[in-house]
């Protein structure tokens, strides 16, 4: 009987202990699937946000608990300078109130996703436009702000082409009714004027002569502005002699120079006499920029013009530079300054600076201003020589 017994005992030990190791291995081969589950799951968020080309962050209590590789790159950092950081400390100052006020109301309405437009703060000081899709939500068992930020930096300046694209549409159309209307009297008027001013023998007829010399020829400049802005440049290359060009320009502004009693100074550095570009096109540009210069002193001043060489490549090119000592333009305008329609002129157009750009541009080089130090403004025109 005990023998049985034993034999029975050991017989159905040996069935269980089959039993938890046929059990151990099932259940250790189920880690190995969660497991293997698990590393396919973090590799697939690691995909899904360190590898997108958005900025991904978490905010608990208004501070970066978490960020993807794009974030901390949009902002010119690398990711541990901006972990555990505040999140307005990546916000340009003009906007941190806006942002600040939105986060306040998110925390009200936890459940309305939140989408705007803002300028980030790079390391660098740069200021660039950036949308945002923010929501609360859960994170790590607390309540915290989940967002992804773009860049849209493209979009900002499709749209602005867009807005300048119709406005110059509507000055074209402009431009037409006025060149139909407007020129053949005006030149009619021009004519008249000037043969009244050869005759004119007293001072005071001189005078008033001379300043309505100088409105119609105002008025027709602008008319050609308008004009020139309505249509494609188009240019007839050839090689220019620089100093002949600027002193032509110069020569033309003679009597605009002496009643304002601006005196101008040109040099020019040796390998930068000659320029490859439209000489009609390239006159109006710089006498457009003279003018400018002159009228920004209306008494007294004086305008430097010069030019040197630059190499950019292989190919030889030529910096002009027309400086003034007027008033100058508040800093924060100066990006616009070439836009079309945008003038500090209480009578101005516009579309003189932008027509200057235009030109340039489509001679394959750029155009960019500066305020000089102490007073007055800078315009930079870099062209092909060749």
């Amino acid at each position: 009987m005990i023998f049985s017994l034993t034999k029975f005992s050991e017989f159905f030990q040996g069935i269980h202990e089959n039993f938890l190791r046929n059990h151990t291995e099932i259940l250790e081969n189920q880690i190995k699937s969660r497991t293997r589950e698990l590393a396919e799951s973090r590799q697939k968020y690691k995909t899904l946000v360190e590898e997108i080309n958005e900025g991904f962050f978490v905010l608990a209590e208004g501070l970066i608990v978490f960020a993807n590789r794009m974030f901390a790159e949009m902002h010119g950092c690398e990711l541990t300078d901006v972990l555990e950081k505040k999140y307005l400390d990546f916000i340009a100052d003009e906007h941190k109130e806006k942002i600040r006020n939105v986060y306040k109301l998110s925390q009200r309405e936890p459940h309305v996703p939140v989408r705007m437009e803002y300028l980030r703060l790079c390391r660098d000081g740069r200021k660039l436009p950036t949308e945002i899709l923010a929501k609360r939500t859960i994170f790590g068992h607390h309540t915290a702000n989940i967002g992804i930020c773009s860049d849209i930096g493209e979009r900002v300046e499709l749209e602005k082409k867009t807005r300048e694209a119709e406005k110059l549409k509507a000055l074209a159309q402009q431009a037409a009714s006025l060149a139909h209307e407007v020129r053949n009297p005006l030149s009619t008027v021009r004519i008249n004027l000037q043969l009244l001013y050869r005759n004119a023998t007293k001072p005071e007829q001189i005078g008033l002569l001379q300043a309505s010399l100088d409105e119609v020829v105002q008025i027709e400049r602008t008319l050609q502005e308008m004009m020139d802005i309505s249509f494609p440049v188009r240019l007839s290359l050839q090689p220019v002699h620089l100093r002949s060009l600027l002193q032509h320009c110069l020569n033309s502004m003679r009597q605009r120079l002496l009643n304002n009693q601006v005196k101008t100074f040109l040099r020019l550095e040796r390998g930068a006499e000659g320029i490859h570009v439209d000489p009609h096109r390239m006159e109006q540009a710089l006498v457009n920029l003279l003018f400018n210069a002159v009228e920004a002193q209306p008494s007294g001043g004086k305008v430097a013009i010069s030019a040197r060489p630059l190499t950019k490549g292989a190919d030889p090119w030529v910096e002009i530079l027309i400086s003034d000592q007027g008033p100058g333009v508040p800093k924060e305008i100066l990006p616009y300054i070439f836009d079309p329609m945008f003038s500090q002129k209480a009578m101005g157009t516009g579309l003189g600076l932008h027509n200057v750009k235009r030109i340039v541009e489509a001679h394959g080089g750029s155009v960019r201003v500066k305020l000089n130090r102490k007073r007055g403004m800078s315009f930079y025109l870099n062209l092909p020589a060749r």
